[in-house]
């Protein structure tokens, strides 16, 4: 599981700098188990300016600090982040609401809204909040609106060290290289025709579990759409709405190559076929944004009842110019 800090849980609800100091010592400590795990706080750009009192900001408050933990929050908030932008999923096109009573909260481009997109794709996401705050509730129920399906995502918030620390001992045991995360995908992934080197491109890069989390989220997609045909071959409903979801559209996960890039990158889009060994193009990829190069997952094409889904390559996008 990732955690984002809410930053909505941040408005303007302190009366003065010691109200806010205990909040702000408790969120540290909360960060530091995270850090215990293995697990990164993830926050946004904009969180310095997040509103503290009815006047000031993060931003403002935390030149009262003294000044060693003034430089630890700036340092983090502004340069080391991790900041969850770097790597976000949905886009501000993507309707996603909250509500409270009869009002209707709009929490795209928020991190309760990638928190809940996150996990509508399944991954694992959750939220740590600052206490008191409007956000003290778990779960928070987040309705997402593609095309007016008003689909509810339950994502789990965190304001208590009590309750994170528990949270993260239930945590399942996670792979710790991609040697590792090659490893349960092999085992994972029974529909996947995955290539013995197909990690190999991306094990130049330092193991980065949030790129992980999100490589598994795509070959589970790829997973599904293989075994969504039915008797005749065809497509069923739900592998025509994933096509719909996943393989088309600006936000789409998948995508074919320009042909452009057809072109100037056809040999280095070529590999061997997994079981034959003859080689063969794959221009099709999965694609990931993450906080340092884009990564691109290349499979075969077109994908079908008859004939394997190879996974061929997982690692930095070949055609960057």
């Amino acid at each position: 599981m990732e955690f984002l800090l809410n930053d909505l849980s941040f408005h303007g609800q302190f009366n003065a700098l010691d109200d806010f100091r205990n909040s702000l010592d408790l969120l540290m400590m909360m960060r530091n188990i995270l850090g215990r795990y293995e697990r990164e706080l993830h926050v946004c750009f904009s969180a310095m300016n997040s509103l503290v009192t009815h006047n000031k900001t993060i931003q403002q408050i935390a030149s009262c600090l003294p000044r060693e933990e003034q430089r630890g929050v700036r340092e983090w908030l502004t340069r080391s982040g991790p900041f969850w932008e770097d790597t976000r999923e949905h886009t501000s096109d993507d309707f996603l609401y909250v509500e409270r009573g009869s009002e209707m909260v709009i929490v795209t481009d928020t991190a309760v809204g990638e928190a809940a997109f996150r996990e509508s794709c399944g991954m694992s996401c959750g939220l740590l909040s600052v206490s008191p705050s409007d956000w003290t509730k778990t779960p928070l129920r987040v309705v997402r609106d593609p095309e007016g399906a008003n689909e509810e995502v339950c994502v789990v918030n965190h304001w208590t060290y009590a309750a994170l620390d528990e949270t993260l001992k239930k945590e399942p045991p996670r792979w710790s290289s991609w040697k590792g995360l090659n490893e349960f995908c092999a085992r994972r992934f029974q529909h996947l025709a995955l290539s013995k080197d197909a990690f190999t491109p991306i094990e130049r890069y330092p193991f980065d579990r949030e790129t992980g989390e999100k490589i598994i989220a795509r070959l589970d997609e790829l997973e599904k759409l293989k075994g969504s045909f039915d008797a005749s071959g065809q497509l069923t409903p739900e592998g025509l709405e994933l096509m719909r979801l996943r393989f088309s559209g600006e936000s789409a996960w998948f995508s074919d190559s320009s042909e452009t890039e057809k072109n100037e990158f056809r040999s280095e889009m070529t590999f061997k076929n997994p079981e034959t060994g003859k080689k063969f193009s794959c221009f099709w990829h999965g694609k990931i944004a993450t906080r340092y190069d884009p990564v691109r997952i290349h499979f075969s094409w077109p994908i079908s009842a008859a004939k394997p889904l190879y996974v061929v390559y997982i690692g930095p996008k070949i055609t960057k110019r």
